[in-house]
């Protein structure tokens, strides 16, 4: 059996679960990882008995980055079994749902989906005395361990049963907040006084967000930003921040 495993992550979260993922499928299976940001080649989806597609909740809702890579693929000739995951910091409300829409319109037939709850990026910048937006869910590996052992009992008896999770009414009430984070994008702030002039910001950024000014720091462009704020996180100075007065308390780290 061989799984293929595609992934976009943005701070790291994503890449986190896919890595668990990896760990536990390929002890007894052969287990291929991409990032869709590193791919540099087409796949041959039909050799895979399986594909788990995975990415972060970005205001209820899958990340740009991962949308585009499906818009991209071929639909595939024949079904193809697919887990569907994301990543959030809070609650993902309908996000998975969408991802698993999105797939299915490929061929890449969700037969099992989850979504986990990992440290909140944006809720660890703006409340950083929060301890839950520091944390992962609990149990959060042997859940992992569970769902991808079930994943390969599915594969083995055939499984090609669609499941897209049913509409979560509660995304109703948190439309307002989906809607405001949208349409709304935090300024990013260059603490030059702690900036060593890297570039890992500007390499880093996914959309191209961060541009180099002639002096050798940052420039942000807001229209750009798909509020991963990556380069906040993967800053080693800590000299980009969302408050202008002060660099970040608390960033990403992993699970520990």
């Amino acid at each position: 059996m061989k799984i293929l495993i595609v992934y976009h992550s943005g701070v790291g979260n994503t890449k986190y679960v896919a890595e668990l993922m990896k760990k536990y499928l390929e002890r007894s299976i052969e287990v291929e990882v991409y990032s869709v940001e590193n791919l540099t080649r087409q796949i041959e989806y039909k050799k895979y008995d399986g594909v788990i597609i995975g990415c972060p909740t970005i205001h209820t809702h899958p990340t740009k980055r991962m949308l585009d890579f499906l818009e991209n693929v071929g639909r595939q000739k024949k079904f193809i079994p697919t887990f569907v995951y994301t990543t959030c910091g809070l609650y993902s409300a309908n996000t998975v749902r969408i991802l698993c829409k999105k797939c299915k319109e490929k061929n890449f037939i969700p037969i099992m989906s989850s979504s986990y709850r990992c440290k909140a990026v944006d809720g660890i910048l703006l409340v950083p005395k929060v301890k839950f937006f520091s944390t992962y869910e609990r149990n959060i590996e042997n859940r992992i361990k569970n769902e991808c052992n079930k994943f390969v009992n599915n594969l083995a008896k055939k499984d090609q049963k669609i499941r897209i999770p049913r509409f979560k009414l509660y995304s109703i009430i948190n439309f307002p907040n989906k809607l405001m984070g949208q349409l709304i994008t935090f300024p990013i702030y260059i603490h030059k006084n702690k900036c060593i002039r890297c570039g890992k910001c500007t390499t880093g950024c996914p959309s191209g967000a961060m541009k180099i000014d002639k002096e050798g720091y940052p420039v942000f462009d807001k229209t750009k930003c798909e509020k991963c704020y990556r380069c906040i996180h993967h800053c080693p100075k800590h000299a980009l921040s969302l408050n202008k007065r002060k660099t970040p308390e608390i960033v990403w780290k992993v699970n520990e």
